[in-house]
């Protein structure tokens, strides 16, 4: 007769839980910048991790700051895109991560 090994549902539960909040505390400490990312998180490349970084949206935000006060019929326009900036860089993001793995 052979053995067999009942696994408990909710043991399992536990341990996919356990493995996913260690991931989540890992890349919650990257993204904070209290750990190095790893090398085969993305992105990998360190021109794009400085695009993507905190510094890049505040260069971004001071760019579209002057372009307004340089061009103020240009405001009204750059005032309705604000609300869609999360928007557009998860699209950029995706354009990327497109483009670097074909």
């Amino acid at each position: 007769m052979p053995s067999e090994v009942s696994v408990d549902p909710v043991e399992q539960a536990r341990g996919r839980l356990r493995r996913s909040r260690a991931e989540i505390v890992e890349l919650a400490q990257q993204f904070r910048g209290e750990v190095a990312p790893s090398p085969e998180s993305f992105p990998r490349s360190l021109i794009m991790r400085a695009a993507t970084s905190a510094g890049a949206r505040v260069l971004l935000g001071g760019a579209t700051l002057s372009l307004a006060l340089l061009r103020p019929g240009l405001f009204a326009i750059v005032n309705r895109l604000v609300p869609l900036t999360p928007l557009l860089r998860g699209a950029v993001n995706r354009y990327l991560v497109r483009r670097i793995f074909r």
